[in-house]
């Protein structure tokens, strides 16, 4: 008897040591963290009233439409962190209306579509950044109304956000794009905006958008020439980085 007494329990224990997705100790919420997954039929142990769930260092290479369906009752933060996640299908995250924050941090992303954004209209955060993102749909701003933080650093967005998109985020307090090759037409305007909205703006132009107003007022054919902009700037640059002559006596 004390034999398979002591052969269920370890059976139990190497199930739970075996197991890639566990519980979160010491989390009030329901919170669970998965590592080196391969398939999102791994997060079938997790109980559908989880509130936190967290996918680190696995092979996720695509989300499918409902991939998260079965939380929708709780789920209000989700992280897939250096996962290869490269693909999401339409409605991804259909139904997660309670959803708080996403974090999609290193991985291959190349978009943010309306099509997988469009049920998170309670998003507080959204982070993406360290992926191969070279577009955002303009409309998907229209679907985060609560947005607070947007962190799109570091990663391939070499066209100007529209403005009018923009505006839409009435509720941003940080927004992070450091890394990305944004024209340098477009950065006074966005700047202004953020500046005047009292938008935490994190990024690594420094006063660029100075020297550009500069610019695009005084350098002739700076308004619809790039190539004359971005000489007109490097100049002003260049004539700030040398050090002050000082007369001799």
């Amino acid at each position: 008897m004390r034999i398979e007494i002591f052969g269920i329990v370890l059976a139990a224990c190497v199930a739970s040591c075996l197991a890639k997705c566990q519980r979160k100790e010491g989390d009030i919420a329901e919170s669970y963290i998965c590592e080196g997954i391969s398939s999102l039929t791994e997060l079938n142990v997790i109980p559908t009233l989880a509130q936190k769930i967290t996918i680190l260092n696995s092979k996720i290479p695509s989300l499918p439409a409902d991939s998260f369906t079965r939380f929708s009752g709780t789920l209000n933060y989700l992280n897939i962190t250096h996962s290869e996640l490269e693909k999401i299908e339409d409605n991804a995250f259909a139904r997660l209306s309670l959803l708080h924050e996403l974090i999609l941090d290193y991985n291959r992303i190349a978009e943010i579509r309306t099509d997988w954004i469009k049920d998170l209209r309670n998003l507080k955060v959204l982070r993406v950044w360290h992926n191969h993102i070279k577009l955002i749909e303009p409309e998907v701003f229209a679907h985060l109304p609560n947005l607070e933080l947007l962190d799109i650093a570091y990663n391939q967005i070499d066209h100007c956000t529209p403005l009018e998109q923009l505006e839409k985020l009435d509720n941003l307090e940080i927004f992070y794009v450091t890394g990305n090759p944004w024209p340098l037409r477009c950065r006074p305007p966005v700047v202004f905006h953020l500046e005047h909205n009292h938008v935490q703006f994190i990024h690594n132009w420094g006063n660029d958008h100075i020297l550009i107003e500069e610019c695009l007022a005084h350098e002739f054919g700076a308004k619809w020439d790039d190539q004359i902009l971005y000489k007109c700037v490097a100049n002003h640059l260049g004539k700030l980085s040398v050090p002050p002559i000082v007369p001799a006596h």
